[in-house]
């Protein structure tokens, strides 16, 4: 038998919520008999209920507000994912049904703090449970997206965490900045982003490096030197590379097989900043 719920409430991220079992473990669905929150993965097995299902909520919109649904009757049980956030700035909502292998995907909603609409996930609805959900949200249903299984789902909340990275950038501080941007632009080749110069103090260019970012700043305060850190890159051919660079007087390790499965080799920078090159060994 699945375990009841304690009456405690807890506070996440300012939405009150029922807590979890007592035994600490995820909540599992009091409603259903099949599926149990506990056996999806992370971040699904730290869903926090807000709703039962056949409850009411009230949204409480002030008078006068055009917002067409003024409350609804949940269909299934519905909270949200902890370190997750939705488009309207809260946390992600998350509706759970009663089947193991139920359907998997996401209503969006119309709102006006969201724009393009906010997104409510769901994860093992029947073809009912998923019917009358959209039902329920039907005055403010803009589509639905069905997803094929858990694994696309994860895929798709992806996104949505606090700590998702859309841009990485690697800040570098040269002191001879002329001499460092002419080897990351005209020796390495990366593409130029942006650019800027206000003055001696104020010099900035942005390489586009794959999916990062590198970024030559002008020094804030006395120079230091680059120490314990370095960057490795994965290109198409590190063996063409190689016959281009390997003349260089940069070289601090030639192009080796490695143990681990890759070719590479490494070059300084004129800071002295270490640089791997390297692709996956056929």
């Amino acid at each position: 038998m699945p375990k009841a719920i304690t009456s405690q409430l807890a506070v996440n991220y300012g939405r009150t919520v029922v807590a979890k079992a007592n035994n600490g473990a995820c909540y599992n669905n009091p409603m259903t008999k099949t599926l149990s929150i506990a056996t999806l993965p992370a971040p699904l097995d730290d869903f926090h209920l807000e709703q039962k299902r056949g409850e009411y909520k009230d949204f409480q919109l002030k008078p006068g507000d055009p917002y067409p649904l003024k409350g609804v009757t949940y269909p299934v049980d519905y909270g949200f994912l902890p370190g997750y956030v939705g488009e309207d700035g809260h946390e992600l909502d998350l509706f759970v049904g009663s089947a193991t292998q139920g359907q998997y995907g996401a209503i969006v909603v119309t709102r006006a703090d969201a724009p393009n609409g906010e997104h409510k996930f769901y994860v093992g609805l029947t073809a009912e449970e998923l019917a009358a959900v959209q039902e329920a949200f039907a005055p403010v249903l803009a589509r639905h997206e069905p997803l094929s299984g858990v694994d696309e789902l994860l895929d798709a909340i992806e996104k949505f965490r606090l700590t998702y990275v859309s841009e990485f950038r690697f800040k570098l501080y040269p002191k001879d900045f002329q001499a460092s941007r002419h080897f990351y632009e005209h020796k390495l080749k990366f593409p130029v982003m942006n650019e800027w110069d206000r003055g001696e103090d104020d010099r900035g260019v942005m390489f586009k490096v794959g999916s990062a970012v590198i970024e030559l700043l002008s020094p804030e305060g006395p120079h230091e030197a680059v120490a314990g850190c370095d960057l490795s890159v994965r290109v198409p051919s590190v063996w063409v590379l190689w016959e281009v660079m390997k003349d260089g007087d940069n070289i601090i390790r030639p192009l080796t097989d490695n143990a681990w499965g890759d070719t590479s080799f490494c070059i300084v920078d004129p800071e002295g900043l270490k640089l791997t090159f390297f692709s996956e060994t056929p």
